[in-house]
């Protein structure tokens, strides 16, 4: 079966020699024998159910006979195509002027067909089209023309018809004679005119044309058709209203560069998506292009108080108690001109509800603005606002303005219910914080002074640490230690002796006592009176009963607990507008000795909250925050009625120094196979450079079973890295370090930032060795007897593992010599 089995309604370039083709138009299905045919070249269509095709039906009858015949593929005709046919319109006569098909413009349909086969098309082609009932059609414009190569012939005109309607393409079309070449197109246009609004059918949205294009000689109908929506236009005029009474009055002037907007979202806010025009001429505006439905038209109160902050609402379509705004229905097609707005000017009242992030009752320098309030005129007193009475609604940066009001006492009051959850009052013009303000005005007077500042109740916080372990969360070891006697058993082994000494943190202990003095002597007397892990200290001793002496009864457990420390001197920071910079007038905080912080008095909503990097300690890496990615010093954090206080921020030095102490047995300088790690050497960072280890401020790590070890969390920098040689086996020598044994015990190692050093390493050898005879007991007495020689080539090794088999890989041998010694 050959690999193009089950092509259908494509065609194929076959380029593959020494093959038979038969081709089954019942199954598409291309096979044949390799016999020796050779069909390179050949294009093979296969085909759709039902398609017509045009062929020379040919034998050759060396191949074929009446029994089984063959088509000669040689000089088969390629089928016919259907062709492809389209529809649309131009605006040919823009009536309005407006850019967009609405009532009265004049459409130019262009109707087309293509010939896609690979043959020409003799004609003729009817073309028909069913003339939409809103447009009426141009008498005279209908045409047709040929494209010939990539050029167009003149356009033919078609006769109108002299019976029933004009257009010449309804009822049976219009034939077009002729053929189409391969590849060719038939264009005809013709003009219509959209009717006036009044005209056209009730509801409809849409003018659909559909038509088809007959291929006679075949019968191939192809459908075409176009649908264009029909926009509308809102309008008309803003004005000034000079004696209040809602009419546009002879002498009324238009007020001009007033800013109208479609509040598509409704939420009295003018965005940048959002439709907007400017009056002009003499106040009018208009907005084109619009789809039938509800729009809310608002005038931009800003633009209006930039005119003159007295203006106040006179008019709108819906009423002024939804001031600066129309509720407006659109039909398909309508132009709505009687979208007015009326102002006058009288005294008022302004400026602005904002944020008092400090609580001062001053406008500093980066408090925003609050959007959204309601703030009006409570005309009535009654402490609630009542439909009818003036206000405005902030936009902007918190502004408002009400205007046309008459001279004398008004009460200026906040529409609580419209302030953000959880607002505080911190600032209004007249005592006390009641959401209002008492203003006496005179004539045309405005007061630009009438403010009210707020703030929120929620916070924002809570840590910045130094995430030593890297694993995202504040680690808190706690370690538990005995006490005997008021002595503490600080190496486990269940009594206490002058071998429990060392350190707890920072706390020295000597011989099992506290060194409160810090004096690293002993005995320890009473200048080591104090506490500890919040037990009595006296003389040293842990004084659990808190008996002010120390005795037997001092039994029991005290507990050390670690806590991955906080990042001192940190800001972090609100980005107010998402820019990735700190700007001094965003909320900020800087983090405390314990790497808290707080950022407060916010409301409810969306925050981006980040760290300021340049605040970190010097090559600090991020390791944790609150969202993804979590290394980008930020996180965003939504306040919903609660404060987040999860928002921490993990950071460590991730370089680090290692690697291994080992046996240098061969005194070779070289980690060679066999040669075994030292378990429990203390490897430190000397941070003071003295030679001492001080196991209370300086770095270190005890080598595990393998000989290995890791100092890790540390930043770049040079660090002088040694070994404690109080912690080496007796006897060992040095063979090796990284700068060399000349400075021994001891290595110098750069960090660049993030760097795992994993090379400084410390070789050691032993002079202390095992031997030294192997011999023949002759009579077993395990005495070497006079006479009894020694056995040669006897292996003796040390079984380090105790597991009685030789491990050649790491256990050290010797071969007895010709006399039976070994070493």
């Amino acid at each position: 079966k050959h690999p193009y089995y089950g092509l259908v309604a494509k065609y194929y370039d076959i380029d593959q020699a020494k093959m038979h083709l038969r081709y089954t138009m019942r199954r598409g299905i291309l096979s044949g024998p390799a016999d020796g045919w050779d069909d390179s070249g050949m294009l093979v269509y296969t085909l759709n159910p039902n398609v017509k095709i045009a062929a020379a039906w040919a034998q050759d009858p060396t191949t074929a006979s009446a029994g089984q015949p063959g088509l000669d593929v040689s000089t088969l005709v390629p089928p016919l195509r259907e062709g492809d046919g389209s529809k649309g319109s131009t605006i040919a006569i823009d009536a309005d002027g407006d850019g967009f098909k609405s009532a009265g413009d004049t459409l130019e349909y262009d109707l087309r067909t293509v010939n896609t086969a690979r043959v020409s098309i003799v004609g003729p082609f009817t073309v028909r089209d069913n003339l939409p009932a809103d447009v009426t059609y141009v008498p005279g414009s209908a045409k047709y023309r040929y494209s010939v190569g990539s050029n167009w012939q003149a356009y033919v005109n078609i006769p109108d018809d002299t019976t029933g309607t004009p257009f010449p393409l309804d009822g049976t079309g219009f034939s077009i004679p002729g053929t189409l070449g391969v590849g060719q197109q038939i264009q005809v246009v013709f003009l219509a005119t959209i009717k006036p609004y009044g005209s056209l059918t009730p509801g409809a949205k849409d003018i659909v044309n559909t038509g088809t294009i007959l291929v006679t000689p075949f019968g191939v109908t192809l459908d075409i058709g176009s649908t264009d929506p029909l926009y509308g236009s809102i309008g008309d005029r803003v004005w000034n209203d000079a004696n209040a009474d809602g009419i546009q009055n002879a002498g009324e002037a238009g007020l001009n560069n007033v800013r109208l907007y479609i509040d598509t979202n409704n939420n009295g806010q003018r965005e940048a998506a959002e439709p907007t025009v400017l009056t002009s001429g003499d106040g009018s505006y208009v907005f084109n292009g619009l789809l039938a439905g509800t729009y809310v038209v608002r005038v931009d109160p800003a633009s209006v108080a930039a005119l003159n902050p007295g203006y106040g609402a006179t008019y709108d379509l819906d009423g002024i108690a939804t001031s600066y705004a129309a509720t407006v229905v659109l039909a398909s097609a309508q132009d709505r001109v009687d979208v007015d707005f009326g102002f006058r000017v009288g005294a008022s009242v302004g400026d602005r509800v904002w944020v008092d992030r400090n609580g001062d009752g001053i406008q500093g320098a980066g408090e925003p603005g609050i959007n959204g309030v309601r703030v009006y005129v409570d005309s009535n007193n009654n402490g609630a606002y009542n439909v009818g009475e003036p206000f405005m609604i902030t936009t902007g940066d918190g502004a408002y303005y009400i205007g046309n009001l008459n001279a004398g006492t008004h009460i200026i009051r906040v529409d609580t219910s419209t302030l953000p959850v959880g607002a505080t009052q911190t600032f209004d013009l007249t005592a006390p914080l009641d959401h209002s303000a008492s203003v006496t005005l005179v004539s045309a007077e405005h007061r630009a002074d009438v403010d009210f500042g707020y703030r929120g109740n929620l916070t924002i916080g809570d840590l910045v640490w130094d995430d030593v372990n890297a694993n995202g969360s504040v680690t808190v070891t706690s370690t538990n230690y005995t006490i005997i006697a008021g002595r503490v058993d600080l190496n486990g082994d269940g009594s206490v002796t002058n071998a429990d000494s060392g350190f707890i943190g920072s706390m020295r202990i000597i011989n099992g006592y506290a060194d409160i003095d810090n004096d690293n002597a002993a005995p320890i007397d009473n200048d080591d009176n104090g506490t500890f892990l919040g037990v009595n200290i006296y003389r040293g001793g842990f004084d659990l009963n808190n008996s002010n002496s120390i005795s037997t009864a001092d039994a029991g457990t005290v507990t050390y607990t670690v806590t991955e420390p906080g990042l001192a001197n940190v800001r972090v920071y609100i980005d107010v507008n998402n820019n990735g910079l700190f700007e001094s007038t965003e909320p900020s905080a800087v983090t405390n000795a314990s790497g808290a912080y707080s950022i407060t008095n916010l409301f409810n909503g969306t925050y981006t909250v980040r760290v300021l990097p340049s605040t970190l300690p010097n090559s600090y890496v991020q390791t944790y925050d609150l969202t993804s990615p979590t290394n980008d010093h930020t996180a965003t954090v939504v306040l919903s009625g609660a404060n987040r206080l999860d928002v921490d921020f993990g950071y460590r030095n991730d370089a680090s120094i290692g690697d291994l102490v080992w046996n240098d047995r061969n005194n070779n300088g070289v980690v060679d196979a066999g040669e075994p790690g030292i378990e429990g050497v203390i490897v430190f960072i000397d941070a003071n450079s003295n030679g001492i280890f001080e196991q209370a401020t300086e770095r270190y790590a005890i080598t595990n079973n393998a000989g290995y070890y890791l100092i890790d969390n540390l930043p770049a920098g040079t660090f002088l890295v040694r070994v404690d040689i109080s912690s080496l086996p007796q006897g060992s020598v040095p063979t090796y370090d990284l700068d060399g044994t000349g400075t021994a015990n001891n290595a110098t190692r750069t960090l660049t930032l993030s760097e795992d050093a994993v090379n400084v390493d410390f070789g050691y050898r032993t002079t202390a060795s095992v031997g030294d005879f192997v011999w023949n007991d002759v009579n077993a007495n395990g005495v070497q007897d006079s006479g009894e020689v020694g056995i040669a080539g006897v292996r003796v090794y040390l079984d380090i593992n105790g597991n009685g088999v030789y491990d050649s890989a790491n256990e050290p041998a010797a071969t007895t010599s010709s006399t039976g010694a070994y070493t």
